[in-house]
């Protein structure tokens, strides 16, 4: 447990300290939820807590478009930004 949050905490720290344009990744993941109850499930752009076990806290702007992630047992936080939202696709960006 304790190697998966530093692996976590290093996670996010180099995602954090690296620029958007340096480091682009896409992940494919087979699931047994329909894609509307997927999205319903980890397309709030604050619900990570909900759905990922590393994740204590996620605390949204006044305007939803930023994001500050605190882990579990580290001393870390990502902030992201949304920068697009498409509800029709079931997708979104964040730098």
């Amino acid at each position: 447990m304790r190697s998966s949050l530093t692996f976590y905490a290093v996670t996010a720290l180099v995602v954090a300290a690296t620029s958007a344009y340096a480091l682009e990744s896409s992940m494919t993941v087979r699931s047994p939820l329909s894609p509307g109850e997927l999205w319903n499930k980890v397309g709030d752009f604050c619900a990570m807590s909900e759905w990922d076990p590393a994740v204590e806290l996620c605390d949204l702007s006044a305007d939803g478009k930023r994001r500050t992630t605190v882990f579990f047992g580290v001393v870390v936080s990502v902030v992201a930004a949304l920068d697009d939202w498409d509800e029709v696709n079931r997708s979104y960006n964040r730098s």
